[in-house]
């Protein structure tokens, strides 16, 4: 299925038919919804320093429009690396 948002085809493989066109009636509606994007290339590793990174310059804001402080920027920093990135919180 093509997502005119993302310039990609979405794929999937099924043991029938049936359950192809199933995914693809649901899937179709929840394309056009917003919900459902193509796959993406980077890593959530790469993806966490980015938000990290822009948090840090000022450029991600809280929901009150404030800048993150520098304690949660760590707080943060150290909860992705002990449980959402542990197999590269060694490495940087």
């Amino acid at each position: 299925m093509w997502s005119p948002r993302d310039g990609k085809t979405i794929r999937k493989t099924f043991p029938s038919t049936a359950a192809a066109r199933h995914w693809r009636r649901h899937s179709q509606v929840a394309l056009h919804a917003g919900s459902l994007r193509a796959p993406s290339q980077i890593t959530l590793h790469e993806a966490a320093e980015d938000w990290l990174g822009a948090a840090a310059r000022g450029v991600v804001r809280t929901r009150s429009g404030d800048a993150y402080k520098p304690s949660a920027i760590r707080s943060y920093r150290q909860g992705l690396n002990k449980y959402i990135l542990p197999d590269s919180a060694n490495s940087g």
